[in-house]
């Protein structure tokens, strides 16, 4: 009797420790469906704020794959969406490796408190000359201003810091060959992974 209980108490702490651990990285992704066909439907895991990407990837000791994205409905053309995610390596790489950010650069939800850290990457100078009031502004000017770029989809991979490892270039994005992207995936995680 008493091996049973103490055995019972030490399950639900396990238990516990399990839910609190999961718990402490909840806000370091929302999961959004993708469905491309009525066949093709599948849940994919990332953060729509740059910041707190990065706390992510600063606590967890993982890379960074940061996306620049326009609306779904606008970027069903976009292959990041309709032919990289589709491979089920490369959403197991990112599911299991990576923090996704993902930017959407035409988001017209007003900004909120949960900016206010994305407001600080950009330089105060600009924010008082630009004024953004969407999401979709403050995304853009982070994209153009932090990473001098302004295409949409633009692929960024960084190290846990926060320090561009490679860009969309040297990403080979723009060929969107599954296999290329994936490789290109596994040398940011070794990246990384030598900083340890």
């Amino acid at each position: 009797m008493k091996i049973c209980c103490t055995l019972s108490i030490a399950i639900v702490l396990l238990l516990c420790l399990s839910c609190a651990r999961n718990a402490q990285y909840e806000y370091c992704g929302e999961t959004f469906p993708y469905q491309f066909s009525q066949q093709k439907k599948y849940d994919f895991k990332f953060t729509p704020y740059f910041q707190q990407g990065l706390q992510c990837a600063q606590e967890q000791h993982k890379p960074v794959l940061l996306v620049f994205s326009a609306t779904p409905e606008l970027s069903k053309q976009y292959p990041f969406e309709s032919q990289l995610l589709q491979s089920s390596a490369i959403r197991t790489m990112l599911e299991e490796h990576y923090i996704v950010i993902y930017l959407n650069v035409d988001k017209e939800t007003p900004l909120n408190s949960a900016d206010s850290l994305d407001i600080r990457t950009i330089k105060p100078s600009i924010i008082q000359l630009k004024k953004p009031t969407t999401r979709g502004q403050l995304n853009t000017m982070i994209q153009y201003y932090t990473f001098q770029s302004n295409t949409v989809p633009s692929f960024f991979l960084l190290n846990d810091q926060g320090k561009v490892l490679m860009r969309e270039d040297e990403l080979s994005a723009k060929a969107y060959d599954p296999h290329v992207f994936l490789l290109k995936l596994q040398e940011g995680l070794h990246s990384t992974e030598d900083r340890k």
